[in-house]
């Protein structure tokens, strides 16, 4: 979950939704895309991690079953 001394990336899209002022609504697509972007990669570093964690065991019982 994100920490609230952060924008979330859905109250700006409302906000985006709403907004007439052309200059604001480009300010805002830029921020939710900087969000969404920096969102994607923690979560492939997070993907990332827990793929090497699972590897290493998986090797394990592979080795275990050939013997």
């Amino acid at each position: 979950m994100m920490k609230d001394s952060k924008p979330d990336w859905r109250l700006l899209c409302e906000q985006a939704a709403k907004e007439t002022d052309f200059n604001k609504l480009l300010e805002l697509t830029a921020e939710i895309t900087r969000l969404l972007d920096q969102r994607e990669e923690c979560l492939e570093a997070l993907a990332e991690r827990v793929a090497a964690r699972f590897q290493a065991p998986m090797s394990t019982v592979l080795s275990t079953r050939e013997n």
